[in-house]
């Protein structure tokens, strides 16, 4: 079996192969914590037991197959906004919190973000020169794929104007 990616541990806990599975060493006798993702599976948090120094309690830890949500970033024109970052916030009521994302768009505005766990995300896009965007909250079913998804950025304004003083020699330029 692959080794899968272990987030953040209640320290100190480590993770170590052993056959095929995994062995955490150093969980606690308070609320153990890890979060779990492999390729192609949804990145999960697991509340694990509490354990007394010297025991050893098996647990199965199973992911179901990954989300993906994926799209475009355009501008109000429709057109592609290059380099845009795309900031995923995760769903609020999961049992263990996990980290938010924030992925680039490529150069035609296209972003793809894959082992999601199910659940409410929060999308928004950000980029020079454009207006910050609403944030958008797209529902992902349990295993499902979003590939649709467009996040328009407005084009920003410019604001130009002068500073004035009482005392002009205290601005420079003037």
């Amino acid at each position: 079996a692959e080794m899968p990616n272990w987030g953040p541990l209640s320290a100190p806990i480590a993770v170590r192969a052993e056959g095929d599975g995994w062995r955490l060493v150093g969980a606690g006798t308070g609320r153990n914590e890890a979060v779990v993702s492999a390729p192609g599976h949804a990145t999960r948090g697991f509340v694990l037991p509490a354990v007394q120094p010297g025991e050893v309690v098996d647990r199965d830890v199973k992911l179901a197959r990954e989300c993906v949500l994926a799209g475009r970033v355009v501008d109000d024109e429709d057109k592609p906004v290059p380099g845009a970052s795309v900031r995923l916030t995760p769903p609020g009521d999961l049992r263990v919190s996990l980290d938010g994302r924030t992925v680039p768009a490529d150069a035609q505005g296209r972003f793809s973000v894959r082992e999601l766990t199910g659940g409410d995300w929060t999308l928004e896009a950000f980029a020079l020169g454009h207006a910050p965007m609403k944030p958008l909250v797209v529902t992902v079913k349990r295993e499902q794929a979003r590939e649709d998804l467009l996040l328009v950025l407005p084009r920003g304004a410019r604001i130009v104007g002068r500073v004035l003083a009482r005392d002009p020699s205290l601005v420079p330029g003037t």
